[in-house]
């Protein structure tokens, strides 16, 4: 039996990121789509489950978590809205952290 989970995260300019495991490896993955159900692109092919996809204030970047199999911490992830620059922000096995933006003008 194949079950394939979704989870809708936000929406940034007709675009909308959300995590699936219906990607290439099981493990929860991020993507992107249009808010018409459109254009969908897997944007992270990581061996752990990546989660609460924020985008940056600008849109050009999304930044996540991830947690690998059996682990209790999440690390920070930020990837560019095509896919590219995916880089892990952090790597500290004591915390559980989540992703968010703070726009200072």
């Amino acid at each position: 039996m194949l079950v394939s989970l979704f989870f809708v995260s936000s929406a940034f300019a007709g675009k909308i990121t959300y995590c699936s495991n219906n990607g290439t490896n099981g493990y929860l993955q991020v993507f992107v789509m249009n808010e018409d159900g459109s254009g969908k692109k897997q944007l992270t092919n990581l061996n752990e489950n990546c989660m609460r996809p924020k985008w940056s204030p600008d849109g050009k970047q999304i930044a996540f978590t991830g947690r690998k199999k059996g682990m209790r911490n999440n690390d920070i992830y930020l990837v560019n809205m095509d896919g590219a620059n995916l880089r892990q922000l952090t790597n500290d096995w004591r915390r559980k952290v989540q992703p968010f933006f703070i726009s200072i003008k």
